[in-house]
């Protein structure tokens, strides 16, 4: 799968931000050597929207970058950051809010996943995606539903790939109980989460009922890691009409104590694996 063109301005945001930081500048007086608001720097920083290149090479100006490589790699993100990503094929089935985020999966070598009462969307089967997103969106299009979960689906394709994306999942024991469609649904993503927990790639453990940890779930989230060594990563949580990314780094590290300790009270592997058969059995 392509790089996506949120990614690149992202990569493209942080780079320039460290530049702007190792000049010991502000966003206002960057601003105002470039004759803009400090509200669009930071939106450059911020990889929101994609950048001109020759606002990049005039930032490059003002931080005294004069290697000819570094230019050219920068300015070269930024010509490819106004591509379309490949979901765009997908028309209308994807909210502008998410689409960020589809983009930023795309490209996460590792995931973390904190997950209360739903399966997650790249471990879902076809049929929980549907009976997920049909009682979510009554009132849809069913032409814009079979949209949603070919996105769905094609987002799974990470975990598949010859260098696959490692995904470390922590579910709550609703999630094994909260029902989505019917029983056959519920008995064969179980069995499909059982599979999966076999891959080399992919971490699911499971934090039961009982346990004194489980009032500490709070809300889902997710810490996504990128290949970069000098890309602190991101934490995403969202609501039903939007969400929220998290990129300063002590609240990344918050979020990742919280993940850890959640795992640390969990099943292991192998008994999370035996619960979710078990409970399949259950859904007759």
């Amino acid at each position: 799968m392509p790089i996506s063109p949120t990614a690149r301005r992202r990569r493209l945001g942080i780079e320039l931000r460290r530049l702007r930081e190792r000049e010991q500048l502000t966003l206002l007086q960057v601003a105002q050597r470039m004759k803009c608001s400090d509200a669009k720097i930071s939106r450059i920083e911020a990889g929101k929207h994609s950048t001109r290149t020759r606002d990049v090479l005039a930032l490059l100006d003002i931080y005294q970058v004069a290697d000819e490589r570094t230019r050219e790699v920068l300015a070269t993100l930024a010509k490819q950051s106004t591509q379309r990503g490949w979901w765009v094929t997908y028309g209308g089935a994807i909210p502008d809010w998410f689409e960020v985020y589809v983009g930023l999966e795309s490209e996460a070598t590792e995931i973390r996943t904190v997950e209360t009462h739903l399966v997650p969307g790249l471990l879902q089967t076809e049929a929980y995606a549907a009976g997920l997103i049909r009682a979510t969106q009554p009132l849809a299009p069913a032409e814009e539903l079979t949209r949603q979960v070919e996105l769905r689906l094609a987002r799974q394709r990470r975990l598949y790939e010859h260098d696959p994306m490692r995904l470390r999942v922590v579910l709550g024991e609703a999630v094994l109980r909260c029902r989505v469609g019917d029983a056959t649904i519920m008995r064969e993503q179980l069995g499909h989460l059982a599979l999966l927990a076999e891959r080399s790639n992919v971490e699911l453990r499971v934090v039961r009922f009982n346990s004194p940890a489980y009032t500490a779930f709070g809300r889902p989230f997710a810490i996504l890691g990128f290949p970069e060594p000098t890309d602190p990563g991101l934490v995403y949580t969202e609501h039903r009409t939007g969400a929220l990314y998290i990129d300063e780094p002590a609240q990344i590290a918050s979020f990742a104590l919280a993940f850890d300790h959640l795992v640390a009270a969990a099943l292991s592997r192998k008994e999370s694996a035996r619960l979710l058969r078990e409970t399949a059995a259950f859904w007759t």
